[in-house]
């Protein structure tokens, strides 16, 4: 009884491992698995002329390296100047009251949007004042009167 993979050679076997890596890693989150495929094409070039301990070698630094590289490369990197979403976009714009605002209650104008706000303090803002956000909680924005 022949062997399974007589007439195979090594650099065939590194190749065809390799392949089946890679479509198993479409299916999977991660980059791990396209890493080791990485490593057996790797592998396969140093079958062409060294032995088994120098394939096994290549393997683990190919797929390592890959590894290290493609998370490098394609994981999403935060930038230096994230930008705001929701209410944050809104702290540090003016605005103007609608109806006086007071600690409990009140509506702004800001950005043509209608919000709720109240003050921080203890104080009463006047209607149609011009009001700067500096802070939200819940979605009620805190505000103060623009310039104090």
């Amino acid at each position: 009884m022949e062997s399974l993979f007589s007439g195979i050679e090594a650099w065939q076997i590194w190749v065809i491992v390799g392949i089946i890596l890679c479509i198993i890693e479409i299916f999977t989150p991660g980059f791990f698995l396209m890493a080791l495929g990485a490593g057996c094409f790797v592998a396969a070039g140093g079958s062409l002329f060294s032995g088994l301990n120098w394939q096994i070698l290549f393997f683990v630094a190919g797929s390592v390296i890959f590894f290290f590289v493609s998370r490098k490369i394609l994981l999403p990197r935060e930038s230096e100047s994230k930008e705001k979403f929701g209410m944050e976009r809104l702290v540090g714009r003016s605005g103007s009251a609608l109806g006086a605002i007071t600690s409990d209650s009140g509506y702004v104008k800001v950005g043509g949007e209608k919000w709720p706000a109240r003050t921080e303090e203890n104080i009463t803002i006047p209607d149609s004042t011009t009001v700067e956000v500096f802070h939200f909680h819940g979605n009620r924005l805190i505000v103060r009167e623009r310039g104090r």
